[in-house]
């Protein structure tokens, strides 16, 4: 199985990011607000799976990618 993994900014607490789920028959969509404005939103789909964000994250070069504080 691969992976990625998406790192938090520094000093962000899981109870500081705002976190909205809306379930439908065909999908399910995500969105994960930061203190800093950041949004990550997530829609799946029984066939695919889609990664939005309100700005371009930060690529570390070893398979993860940074939120910019």
């Amino acid at each position: 199985m691969s992976e990625f993994k998406i790192i938090n900014p520094p000093n962000i607490k899981l109870s500081d990011i705002k976190v909205d789920v809306i379930q439908t028959d065909d999908c399910i969509i995500t969105t994960n607000t930061y203190p800093n404005g950041f949004v990550l939103k997530m829609i799946q789909k029984a066939d695919e799976v889609k990664i939005q964000t309100s700005s371009p994250m930060i690529n570390n070069n070893d398979g993860t990618f940074s939120i910019p504080e």
